[in-house]
């Protein structure tokens, strides 16, 4: 976690405001948003309503989830985030000794020692960062908190959100910008907070206009409101289950997590059988031991995925006359949405549609893409979750040494066993080389390996 100072997780905040500014500041974004800011740390209680929006894909084909929030507070440490609708986070209270997060998508909840001020509460522990922009807002300082890694901004003029006009300020910073609206007039408040995270994609994510478009509106704040005890006392549903840790959930698209074999390695490949994108039945089954099969589990709103898939689909062209079948395993979208974008991105492949996700489920797919590669002896060989840095030549060399009956399993496995290096102590006492000084942090990096997007 970042600095209580700093906005945490990369995640922008944007803020509509205006007061009664001299000449040069009525065009200052932050004078204006110090306005705004300087009032939301004033205030002993607050509330308002939250609502968030998130979309990621290439225009035309976007995942969305979005949610609303009731927010209340009171210094220093009772705090609710209650989500009313919605599929996105979940709710978060503490009222002063205890703090009770939920949620729902795993039906749990977590019960804690509350923090004892509202700047100890990070954006990790608001349910993946979703509460983060709004604990920046509430903050014992709420302008640093806003603004701490900003490097330059920009006034944009006033723009009017359902009816009401703000202030429209962009805010800019190494790895992310956002946008930020606050109302005008002599009582300022933040109205919309929209961050561009577009620097911290890649340059193939970029060329195929992959996007992460990500709002936060806020509405009907009330300064020092009147809250009672039972304001901050939220009881999880009778059927949520209490637990020390949530159970880890990576959200897609995912980079490969850290581990030194995949647990699917060397195991019989879990047979399914699964609809075409025609209708036609497909079973795994009737593949096995007769062909290498390549399965590649994908979303057309996956950026990685997208950047991935044609790539996949050359090498199924490039093996289309030997024993070996590759599939793109989508996940939960319909058909028609599958074909346009298949026809729009000019990809030719077999896809597999897991309406349900429970090829998905046998794999173990945690976040895609994941490629899984399946030898003639029915074993599974290869697993890739992520998308490495030349998916088509990893996968044209393992396709080829499966099709010569190499036991990359058994490569891997071995990997497990394989004894650890152990410091040569005396020998470093004799190397003249031992005395040079270690490498300068350029040098470093030139000589690290590129990390895998």
């Amino acid at each position: 976690m970042q600095s209580k100072a700093h906005f945490v997780g990369a995640v922008a905040v944007v803020v509509c405001s205006s007061v009664a500014f001299a000449a040069d500041e009525a065009t200052d974004p932050k004078a204006i948003l110090r306005a705004a800011a300087d009032r939301l740390q004033a205030a002993k209680s607050l509330s308002a309503d939250m609502q968030v929006e998130v979309k990621v894909g290439i225009s035309g084909f976007e995942h969305g989830k979005s949610a609303k929030y009731k927010v209340a507070v009171q210094r220093p440490n009772r705090f609710l985030l209650l989500r009313t609708d919605g599929d996105l986070g979940g709710t978060v209270a503490s009222d002063g000794e205890t703090l009770v997060e939920y949620r729902s998508e795993l039906r749990q909840y977590t019960v804690v020692e509350a923090p004892k001020s509202l700047d100890e509460f990070g954006s990790g522990t608001l349910d993946g960062g979703m509460g983060g922009i709004m604990m920046a807002m509430l903050s014992d300082d709420p302008m640093e908190r806003l603004t701490g890694q900003v490097t330059s901004s920009e006034y944009l003029g006033v723009d009017t959100l359902e009816g009401v006009e703000c202030h429209h300020l962009k805010f800019m910073a190494e790895e992310w910008d956002y946008d930020i609206w606050v109302t005008t007039g002599d009582q300022p408040t933040i109205r919309r907070i929209a961050p561009d995270l577009s620097k911290q994609l890649g340059e193939e994510e970029k060329e195929i206009g992959y996007s992460i478009q990500i709002s936060y509106d806020v509405t009907n704040w009330k300064f020092d409101p009147e809250l009672t005890d039972a304001t901050f006392i939220f009881t999880p549903p009778a059927s949520a289950e209490l637990v020390e840790e949530f159970t880890a959930l990576v959200p897609p698209p995912v980079e490969p997590p850290v581990v030194a074999v995949n647990p699917l390695i060397g195991q019989p490949a879990p047979t399914f059988a699964l609809s075409k994108l025609d209708g036609e039945q497909f079973d795994l089954k009737d593949a096995i031991g007769k062909q290498v099969v390549v399965l590649d589990f994908w979303a057309t709103w996956c950026g990685p995925c997208v950047v991935g898939l044609p790539k996949v689909a050359e090498v199924a062209a490039d093996f289309k006359d030997k024993p070996v079948v590759v599939y793109a395993v989508n996940l939960k979208e319909e058909p028609e949405a599958i074909s346009e974008f298949l026809k729009e991105q000019e990809i030719e492949i077999n896809v597999l549609r897991d309406a349900q996700g429970s090829a998905a489920e046998k794999y173990d797919v945690s976040g895609i893409p994941q490629t899984v590669i399946i030898g003639l002896d029915g074993r599974v060989h290869v697993v890739h979750v992520g998308l490495p840095k030349d998916i088509k030549a990893e996968l044209t060399e393992a396709i080829n040494a499966l099709l010569n009956r190499e036991d990359l399993a058994a490569k891997e496995l071995a990997k497990l066993n394989a004894p650890q290096d152990e410091p040569a102590e005396e020998a470093a006492e004799d190397d003249p080389e031992a005395d040079k000084q270690p490498p300068t942090e350029e040098e470093s990096t030139e000589a690290e390996p590129a990390e895998t997007p």
